[in-house]
């Protein structure tokens, strides 16, 4: 996260963050502030979605009914952290 003022203006600059912590990390902490501008990675911007643990159930249930059935099931991880995260989880 980046915090620049410049000539009485003030921007932040910040990729992704999440206020809920996860079970290998903390939640994120930021100091309180206004900036005239905030950029930001918007993954957790909505308030509005299921629960981590319905999320979660509903995950596990789809990798046990594969590989149940003999598939093969391959989890994309987008970022460092979250393949911790699914290890943990499964």
């Amino acid at each position: 996260m980046f915090y620049v003022k410049a000539g009485g203006q003030s921007v932040v600059y910040t990729g992704d963050y999440n206020m809920t912590p996860d079970r290998h990390l903390g939640a994120a902490w930021i100091d309180r502030c206004r900036p005239d501008l905030l950029i930001s990675e918007s993954t957790y911007a909505t308030t509005v979605r299921d629960s981590k643990r319905a999320r979660e159930r509903d995950f596990l249930k789809k990798v046990f009914d594969a590989v149940s059935n003999g598939g093969k099931v391959l989890i994309p991880v987008f970022a460092l952290g979250r393949a911790q995260e699914l290890c943990i989880l499964l």
